[in-house]
């Protein structure tokens, strides 16, 4: 298995805002999908994941519209063929998304859950029952949406812990990445060579 962690310009470190996360993470696939002969990689093999605000920004590389403050071309011309997301940010919505003001304007435009295309990679959502910080009904709505438009996605509910579950709960840390080995598993992406 290829592993690739691309870094992204985020507001701590670059003082940037949401829209240049998206937009990196985005231009990243775009590059990996691009050089994946060089890489060694099947492109249509391709598994994103991230945890919080990576998650937001793994769920953006699998959806064509391009976002506020995004490029058009890294509009992806293959999608990821299965997304992981992990105590992750899909709603910014005004309404019932996380911190919404920091979206400013582009809250709903930047919002995934409210961007999905009409099909999706299959997705597998871990998120803590009592995540204060992005909350737990925000990973149910994706659930619900991504299954209701006959997209393959399953949730596994974390019942300790909160947004930093993994590092308060050591085995939930081990449950979720056996989890997610299954879930690669079942729709062949793994083991990586066949």
């Amino acid at each position: 298995m290829v592993g690739i962690a691309p870094d992204y310009r985020t507001k701590n470190r670059f003082g940037t805002s949401p829209l240049a996360s998206v937009d990196d993470g985005r231009a990243a696939f775009a590059w990996v999908v691009k050089h994946a002969d060089q890489l060694g990689i099947d492109p249509a093999r391709i598994a994103v994941g991230g945890s919080s605000a990576g998650g937001h920004v793994a769920l953006w590389t699998a959806i064509e519209k391009t976002p506020p403050g995004s490029d058009a071309a890294t509009s992806p011309t293959v999608k990821p063929a299965a997304l992981f997301l992990k105590s992750a940010v899909t709603d910014t919505s005004p309404a019932t998304g996380y911190t919404p003001k920091r979206f400013g304007d582009d809250a709903t435009a930047l919002s995934p859950v409210y961007q999905l295309d009409a099909q999706m990679p299959p997705t597998l959502i871990v998120h803590a029952a009592n995540d204060e910080l992005v909350h737990y009904g925000t990973a149910v709505a994706l659930y619900n949406r991504l299954v209701s438009t006959g997209n393959a996605c399953e949730l596994m509910t974390v019942p300790l812990g909160g947004h930093g579950f993994s590092s308060e709960h050591k085995h939930w840390k081990a449950k979720a990445q056996a989890r997610m080995e299954a879930f690669l598993e079942g729709f062949e992406l793994l083991p990586a060579v066949k």
